[in-house]
């Protein structure tokens, strides 16, 4: 891997010039020291608590065993961003813990936030709370720890496969403001609208947390980012995560395909594998090498 003004580009020292794969998996929500919460969040969360081993052993083996180059996680890689100690302090060191999972296994691991990924949780009156109110502090220390963030919450890499160009393109709509549709600042947006002008014979993949609804339906759901994409017909996938169901979706008039892949911190099969090949993406069933999408590209 070389690191060449910001996007990543592979190359031969692959060996594998005519294919690239990836495995995208979403929803993790790893939870580390769980004696550390207060004990109804460690209670309420329970389910989440036996997820890191799990992780850790997929990094180390399913990569290898499908031939895939890198990782990308489509957010809630945490189940908190910080919360509440037994005695009613706030601690938040949960991303540094996980900092530290990708670099021991040696897998190139690509991130987008998720909500989860931002929120601080509590406990009051006997019920689990969020808040983000700590957003941008989250956010901060995400840039700071983990590599995949060091240019920001949202980038993009660039990969050539035989004689195609792909970008990949991640995308933060971590901050909900309690819409389950992708929400995006004025900022990202524009952003976005010149990584998908770069280049107009790449293929360009967006990767975010909150996906497009089931059924979408422009005149009664269309928002900013929808718009922008279908104005763009480079545009081919939209890899999601949030509602931890493997799922295809396709839009009247849109040119991408939808793909959502269920939370990994319920089943450990949950992970996609992804081909890029000169012609053609390649989707997989979840857990499976088996092909359930064959998205041209020419």
């Amino acid at each position: 891997m070389f690191l060449i003004g910001g996007l990543l580009l592979f190359i031969d020292v692959f060996g594998q010039t005519d294919t690239l794969s990836f495995l995208h998996i979403s929803d993790t929500h790893l939870m580390f020291h769980l004696d550390s919460y207060h004990p109804g969040t460690a209670l309420h969360r329970a389910h989440f608590t036996k997820g890191v081993e799990p992780f850790r052993n997929f990094l180390q083996t399913v990569p290898a065993a499908t031939n895939s180059k890198m990782v990308v996680i489509t957010g809630d890689v945490l189940d908190l961003y910080e919360t509440e100690t037994p005695n009613g302090d706030m601690i938040a060191f949960q991303l540094q813990q996980f900092a530290r999972i990708p670099e021991v296994s040696k897998t190139t691991v690509f991130c987008a936030l998720g909500n989860h990924d931002i929120t601080t949780y509590g406990w009051k009156d006997e019920t689990w709370y969020g808040n983000m109110d700590n957003a941008g502090k989250a956010r901060a220390e995400w840039i700071r720890n983990v590599p995949c963030f060091a240019n920001g919450t949202w980038y993009s890499h660039v990969f050539k496969v035989g004689r195609t160009g792909y970008r990949l393109i991640i995308l933060d709509n971590s901050y909900s403001r309690g819409s389950e549709r992708p929400f995006f600042g004025e900022e990202q947006l524009q952003w976005l609208t010149v990584q998908l002008q770069q280049s107009p014979d790449e293929v360009k993949i967006v990767c975010m947390h909150i996906p497009f609804a089931r059924d979408f339906n422009p005149d009664l759901s269309r928002n900013a980012l929808y718009d922008l994409l279908v104005q763009h017909p480079c545009v081919k996938l939209v890899l999601v995560g949030h509602s931890h169901e493997n799922m295809i979706n396709r839009y009247d008039g849109a040119g991408f395909v939808q793909v959502m892949t269920g939370a990994f911190g319920y089943d450990v099969t949950n992970w996609r594998l992804i081909k890029l090949t000169d012609d053609h993406i390649i989707v997989s069933t979840a857990g499976t090498k088996q092909k359930e999408l064959i998205i041209p590209i020419k």
